[in-house]
């Protein structure tokens, strides 16, 4: 499982999923913006023992 789900990647923000290895990685450069994309692909954000974590399309379906 990765330290972080969310991370600057160039200036741009990057999203790897907490149960898999895939990752979705945005033109933006704001947070929210980045967030706001992630979720218009289908990955859903989530918290667990106090951090936030990030689904994957296929991750979200199994979590339902």
């Amino acid at each position: 499982m990765p330290a972080m789900s969310a991370e600057r990647n160039g200036g741009a923000w990057s999203f790897q999923c907490d149960s898999c290895t895939e990752h979705l990685d945005t033109n933006e450069r704001g947070f929210e913006a980045a967030l706001s994309e992630a979720k218009s692909e289908g990955w859903q954000p989530y918290l667990a023992l106090g951090h936030w974590n990030h689904a994957c399309p296929n991750c979200k379906e199994c979590r339902s």
